[in-house]
């Protein structure tokens, strides 16, 4: 198993032999992502300008558009942005009734509030990473919707 770098522009290094498979991370208690066979890091924690995949074989050029996507995403959009797309896509309601359905009562009321408060909307925050599983989401589709929130004007 080989450690692999795609980098932002779709380029892939061998970095050779992997030494272990469960550390490898960029930042302290970040947790690697599983994709099937090859685990990813979560593209908001780039390493050296990419992200690295462990795998037997190159990473695929599905896999390399991928990542390039995923690290063109911007890391959050502000509120009004997320809410314009969602109610494009015909999301919106299920959204509020995701949240309104977390049973941890810090979770909700804190989703809540950044959710009422107006607040900045991470990529990969709690919300987003909840309301994906609850909607059945890819992280493709996610990305595309942050990337498509990107380019709305007031």
């Amino acid at each position: 198993m080989n450690n692999y770098l795609i980098t932002t522009n779709g380029e892939v290094k061998d970095l050779g032999e992997a030494k272990t498979y469960s550390h490898i991370t960029s930042a302290k208690g970040v947790k690697p992502i599983i994709h099937s066979d090859p685990v990813i890091l979560p593209p908001a924690q780039p390493v050296r300008g990419g992200v690295v995949v462990q795998q037997v074989a190159p990473p695929t050029p599905e896999q390399i558009a991928a990542v390039v996507i995923s690290l063109s995403c911007p890391a959050s959009l502000p509120h009004w942005r997320v809410r314009r797309i969602l109610i494009k896509h015909n999301l919106h309601d299920t959204v509020l009734a995701y949240i309104n359905a977390i049973v941890d009562p810090d979770l909700k009321s804190t989703t809540l509030c950044a959710w009422e408060g107006g607040a900045d909307v991470a990529r990969r925050g709690p919300t987003v990473l909840g309301a994906k599983v609850a909607l059945g989401l890819t992280d493709r589709q996610i990305d595309d919707m942050f990337l498509e929130g990107a380019k709305l004007e007031a």
